[in-house]
């Protein structure tokens, strides 16, 4: 699905951006061609939230994050939402 999703957002504006709101790291622009198609992906619903049966996931339930967005959105083990992180 991570492959998916990068694929699809390249498709979609070119490049590679955090989502997360106020953030916009972009990997090309400041890494060059090593930074060039790559992303973290966070999956928005956790993984631990799905039935035991399991749950399709979806493009949708996944965003582009950068290193320190994704850290942070997991820090202290917990699972904050992309909006409101970066005040």
């Amino acid at each position: 699905m991570r492959r998916h999703k990068i694929e699809d957002a390249l498709a979609r504006t070119g490049k590679l951006v955090c989502e997360v709101p106020k953030c916009g790291f972009d990997f090309e622009k400041r890494y060059g061609a090593v930074g060039k198609g790559y992303a973290q992906v966070h999956h928005l619903i956790p993984l631990h939230k799905a039935p035991k049966t399991g749950r399709k996931v979806t493009l949708n339930d996944l965003a582009i994050v950068c290193a320190n967005c994704h850290a942070m959105i997991h820090a202290g083990g917990e699972c904050r939402p992309l909006k409101g992180l970066i005040s």
